[in-house]
């Protein structure tokens, strides 16, 4: 098996290689059946991360829970190097950092509770939900000490038949593509 660097790339030269038009699509699709869920709807709070680059454009879930009167919180890298969920009420509540990422300037901690739902960034997902992060190790840390319903988001195409994982990694709940939901609940 490939180790997590190269397994890493082969992620990221997959979705660089792939149209942008199936990137939307597949991320309307997806976003349609997170709506759906019954594990979403009944939440009442949605942690996301900020979708940038090639990544899902979570604009939509932020925007989405928001409307619906949830209370949305997103990643915020602290001082000492670790990362904590914080309310929003508005995505013009996000300013860029230097590393590219969009975060709050500050704001209340959210405390997840085990029905509130956390959106899951990744590199890459597998057919059995392993989740390959970018490597910084910012959310194994803050899921092993959160609880609520992981879920991730992913391209059907780039999901990968299995991952290279060490016994820190925490695979998500549930992941939903375009085409379906596979789930461990």
């Amino acid at each position: 098996m490939a180790s997590k660097r190269e397994a890493r790339k082969t992620a990221l030269d997959a979705v660089k290689n792939t149209a942008e038009e199936y990137l939307r699509s597949s991320d309307k699709a997806s976003f349609s059946a997170l709506f759906a869920l019954s594990e979403y709807k009944n939440a009442d709070v949605v942690f996301t991360y900020v979708g940038v680059g090639f990544e899902p454009a979570t604009s939509a879930i932020i925007e989405h829970a928001l409307s619906l009167g949830k209370r949305v919180a997103v990643p915020k890298i602290t001082a000492r190097d670790e990362m904590k969920a914080v309310f929003i009420s508005s995505t013009e509540e996000l300013l860029r950092t230097e590393n590219g990422l969009l975060e709050p300037e500050e704001g209340e901690e959210a405390v997840l509770s085990d029905s509130d739902v956390i959106i899951l960034p990744a590199a890459a997902f597998s057919d059995k939900l392993d989740r390959l992060g970018r490597g910084g190790g910012y959310y194994d840390r803050f899921l092993a000490a959160s609880r609520g319903i992981k879920i991730g988001i992913e391209r059907e195409k780039l999901v990968l038949p299995e991952l290279p994982t060490e016994e820190h990694d925490i695979p998500a709940d549930i992941l939903i593509t375009e085409e379906k939901i596979r789930s461990r609940l």
